[in-house]
């Protein structure tokens, strides 16, 4: 962190003036008013937004450093929960808003810049034209059907992260850290994927054992088995480790431009074929297609093939010798599946 980001974070506690603006922002964040009160003695940024750039709200914020012990006590019993808020041209750059629960917000063309959201819950929010780069955006996210319209997420780290019935549309995720990120029964219309999509979970709906533990359900309860068709476009994306599951419907996605993946339309269809070809001579390739690529269970129907999984782990695992052969073979049975529609390339991306 530069020496400019350290002063805009450090001038809530330090500055009197500022100190004032925290009491207010804080105290507003924890009321039952939607917007904010006489913001006219706030600072704007030169691009016109409210400045609230670095602005600490964590849940583990020593809240008696930025204002006295009575209301201390009063912001601390609001237990993290930010409800019903409404914010609109906002930069929140450096602001640290880790631990938080916020539910049944608004956040309208606002910039989220390096800004700290690690583990936080979001429930029922709307995003709509807002920013994120860079920084941390984790946790429980989208938890009861959230609304992300125009939302751009640019080098984010949301790695881990819970991403449970989100409706995205017209959003893009360009160079984010997905590692072990769930897409729980999230729709995606108009969304696109640049960089790597590595170790990524994608399910067209949530099991039905997840709803005995989900406080959510009588909000979600009609939306629950509702699987759409992935409006994704990965064509400029590495796609490598994905886990597709609970009915996820593929048959809108566009794969990478590369040509370094298939879509399954139907995996029993391309399992039969293989069991059939392991009738006929027993090839190690073959064995490892039906007990990692098109493994049974997850109540997957529809499946991505991804040419980099399978020739890393010729790489890997097989004998000098076998690797050419087992290329060779794989480029042998894809020509052959693709060629009788048990493969495709997918929806064709845009000109």
């Amino acid at each position: 962190m530069g020496r400019n980001e350290k002063k805009l974070i450090e001038r809530w506690r330090d500055d009197p003036v500022w100190k004032l603006r925290w009491e207010r922002i804080a105290l507003w964040l924890f009321s039952e008013n939607e917007e904010i009160d006489a913001v006219e003695d706030m600072e704007y940024t030169p691009d016109g937004y409210l400045d609230l750039r670095g602005f600490p709200i964590n849940s583990f914020v020593d809240i008696q450093e930025y204002t006295n012990l009575q209301r201390a006590d009063l912001i601390q019993e609001s237990r993290g929960l930010i409800s019903q808020k409404r914010f609109e041209k906002i930069d929140f750059s450096y602001a640290d808003f880790s631990g938080r629960y916020i539910e049944k917000c608004k956040f309208y063309d606002c910039i989220f810049d390096n800004v700290k959201m690690l583990d936080i819950g979001e429930e029922q929010c709307s995003f709509r034209d807002c920013i994120f780069r860079k920084g941390i955006y984790s946790g429980g996210l989208g938890l009861g059907e959230s609304h992300y319209k125009n939302v751009q997420f640019q080098s984010v780290k949301m790695n881990s992260a819970r991403i449970w019935w989100p409706d995205f549309e017209d959003c893009l995720f360009e160079n984010c850290n997905l590692r072990s990120t769930d897409f729980g029964g999230a729709h995606f219309r108009n969304v696109k994927f640049v960089g790597k999509v590595d170790n990524v979970w994608f399910r067209g709906k949530m099991p039905d054992r997840y709803k005995e533990n989900c406080r959510w359900r009588p909000e979600i309860d009609e939306r629950w088995d509702q699987v759409l068709p992935m409006e994704v476009d990965f064509s400029e994306a590495t796609l490598s480790d994905l886990t597709i599951s609970d009915w996820c419907d593929l048959s809108e996605v566009v794969l990478p431009s590369d040509g370094s993946c298939y879509l399954i339309p139907n995996l029993d269809a391309m399992r039969a074929d293989i069991s059939e070809r392991l009738k006929k001579g027993k090839k190690r390739l073959l064995e490892r297609f039906l007990d990692y690529y098109l493994m049974d269970g997850y109540d997957n129907v529809m499946g991505i093939l991804c040419l980099n999984d399978v020739y890393r782990e010729i790489q890997k695992d097989f004998a000098p010798e076998e690797q050419q052969e087992s290329y060779d073979l794989c480029k042998e049975v894809c020509d052959d599946l693709l060629a009788r529609g048990i493969l495709s390339r997918g929806k064709p991306g845009k000109n």
